[in-house]
């Protein structure tokens, strides 16, 4: 039996996984001095630890959507929510797979624990006015991200973005062969892997995708919404009356 032809996406592998700490905070976000953008914070060398020479950790978001909402303020006075994730090297977690929610190995639990202590010791230096205001904290793992959403190995963006996807600008990488449009007659494919990570290559997948399925028309009203949108958001809802 000949062999089939070679797998295009052979080659391509997951994303690093991020561990997540969810923040509640005691205090305003003016008060605590929270920026509206997001904070990367490297804590060594990003190159030593995607090669697999550096830490356990590496590359830090910092992101407080609070800060970024005018309205939350008025509805939520006095308290602040936030997150920090940071990459972590998927053998860190490889001894407690197959480990089941809320069953899992007390080492495991050590192990938040110290993750947990780096990562509010970051806030801390990255934010001096967090210190003592952080009312709560949980950590979520790759094992979390798992169970509740599915994501293989915890990898919360996806395949990796790097040169075997992406391409070195001479040759196009592996993911030239992800679009929106398949082969497969009515089979389309949307998501962040179809164009870029997080949050906007998802949209935006999303977007591409639904321009290839629909008809001329639908592609007149679609992006024509899109930009009446864009051009005159709505109005925020008038707050609540209710105490």
């Amino acid at each position: 039996m000949r062999p089939g032809p070679p797998d295009p996406l052979d080659g391509m592998r997951r994303g690093f996984p991020f561990v997540v700490l969810f923040l509640g905070l005691d205090g305003d976000p003016a008060e605590l001095g929270l920026p509206r953008h997001n904070l990367l914070v490297t804590d060594g060398d990003c190159d030593a630890f995607f090669d697999g020479t550096g830490g356990r950790t590496s590359g830090c978001f910092l992101s407080f959507s609070c800060a970024k909402d005018p309205t939350w303020t008025g509805r939520y006075p006095g308290r602040s929510t936030g997150e920090i994730l940071a990459y972590v090297r998927p053998e860190l977690f490889a001894p407690f797979h197959g480990s089941r929610h809320r069953h899992r190995d007390r080492a495991y639990l050590a192990l938040k624990a110290e993750l947990t202590a780096e990562l509010l010791d970051l806030l801390h230096r990255q934010l001096p006015s967090t210190r003592g205001r952080v009312a709560y904290h949980e950590l979520g793992t790759p094992l979390t991200a798992e169970h509740f959403a599915g994501w293989p190995g915890g990898s919360l963006y996806g395949l990796a973005k790097d040169v075997t996807a992406f391409g070195d600008g001479r040759t196009p990488g592996r993911a030239d062969r992800l679009r929106p449009r398949t082969a497969v007659d009515g089979l389309y494919l949307s998501g962040q892997d179809c164009l870029a990570g997080g949050f906007l290559g998802a949209v935006t997948g999303g977007l591409l995708a639904a321009h290839e399925a629909l008809d001329r028309t639908g592609r007149a009203r679609l992006w024509t919404g899109l930009l009446r949108h864009a051009a005159r958001p709505p109005a925020p809802p008038a707050p609540s009356d209710r105490t």
